[in-house]
């Protein structure tokens, strides 16, 4: 394990990937702010960096962050409630664990495939969750400057974070 380490989640160049198929909702089982994220993600898509001191990875809005991004707010409160979360991106092959131990999170990055290993990090808990927060604040605040929710819809989506995310 080495020692209280940098995370980094952002937003990087936008990207385009011939191969996905604008999201549809052919049963109408989808909110309209669930297919306004769904939009916004395919239609506004970016790489996503996610960094550790000596690792970095690339996800994407469509297909990786959308599969996770509606239990994201709940997720960052649980972490900082102390309990452990685990974010997978099966399109990226990877996995990620955080377990906060005091105030510390230890990382436990795993990548899987034709070539799976195993990293372990230490972080600062204040950091992670500041890194979450203003990721999915960003992230958000432009799916209502595209008009692909509402300012209300973003309000009620970040409420489980609240401030005590924000440390």
């Amino acid at each position: 394990m080495n020692h209280t380490q940098k995370f980094t989640l952002q937003l990087e160049e936008p990207w385009t990937w011939e191969g996905l198929a604008p999201p549809d909702d052919p049963l109408g089982e989808l909110s309209d702010f669930e297919m306004g994220l769904r939009r916004f993600c395919f239609e506004c898509n970016h790489k996503v960096l996610i960094e550790f001191p000596d690792e970095r990875r690339y996800v994407f809005l469509e297909p990786d962050i959308i599969l996770i991004l509606e239990t994201l707010p709940k997720q960052i409160s649980e972490l900082s409630k102390g309990k452990k979360i685990e974010i997978d991106f099966p399109e990226s092959y990877m996995y990620i664990e955080f377990m906060p131990v005091g105030d510390k999170i230890r990382c436990t990055l795993t990548k899987f495939g034709s070539n799976p290993k195993q990293k372990h990090f230490e972080l600062d808990q204040t950091q992670v969750l500041r890194v979450f927060r203003n990721f999915l604040d960003e992230l958000i605040e432009k799916a209502v400057v595209g008009g692909y929710i509402t300012s209300a819809e973003k309000e009620q989506f970040l409420l489980p974070i609240g401030k005590q995310a924000m440390c």
